[in-house]
């Protein structure tokens, strides 16, 4: 039972029991599960009542203080104990028997030496540098860079290819009268039907072709 609850019982325990002993010389014989009371009768049994949810709450009261005597204690004393079994550990470390009388065991013994534990780990950072392995700060350390010059492949079977305008290394950007500024640009190269693309001429005019066709 909650605190609050219990605490609620109590004043409802001790208030039917002071208006009965107030109201007792005038009130009549109580039938109460078939068993007949006198306000008197009913007044100790909320009396018994009242006596042992006040004993429950000592009790909880004094267990709780006792719990957290014993968590200080251990607490405090927790280094203590951990030298003494150590302390034993080391007078018996070779006389399981007589640790055993402690209620200790021996400590397990590694299957490895010192050396090969050595070796281990030489091992095992020659191996993470053969195979770059890199760790979480290492690796964003590493960025993409975009190049200079970016080809891209035409697949097989297309009858037309068309490059984009290029802006030379270099180039001049420029604007006037607000307009939105320019970039120079070499001309379009385009090839159809397995033809060599053909550069325009210098003058506009249409580019020669081998065969003379237009």
């Amino acid at each position: 039972m909650s605190t609050s609850s219990s605490s609620k019982l109590q004043t409802t325990d001790g208030k039917l029991a002071g208006g009965l002993q107030q109201g007792q010389a005038n009130l009549p014989a109580l039938m109460i599960l078939g068993k007949t009371y006198t306000a008197a009768d009913a007044v100790v049994v909320l009396q018994q009542r009242i006596a042992k949810r006040l004993a429950s709450t000592s009790a909880r009261a004094a267990w709780q203080a006792a719990m957290t005597a014993e968590a200080e204690e251990t607490a405090n004393t927790k280094a203590f104990v951990a030298a003494l079994v150590q302390q034993i550990r080391v007078w018996f470390a070779n006389a399981p028997d007589s640790l055993a009388a402690y209620g200790l065991l021996p400590k397990k013994k590694s299957g490895r030496s010192p050396v090969t534990k050595v070796l281990a780990t030489a091992k095992g950072l020659q191996t993470r540098k053969l195979r770059h392995t890199m760790g979480k700060v290492q690796k964003e350390g590493i960025k993409g860079v975009i190049p200079a010059t970016i080809s891209i492949q035409a697949p097989a079977g297309s009858t037309q290819v068309e490059t984009a305008p290029v802006v030379a290394a270099g180039s001049a950007v420029s604007a006037s009268n607000g307009a939105s500024p320019q970039l120079s640009a070499g001309p379009a190269v385009s090839a159809s039907n397995g033809a060599s693309p053909q550069a325009p001429a210098a003058n506009g005019s249409a580019p020669h072709t081998p065969n003379g066709t237009p």
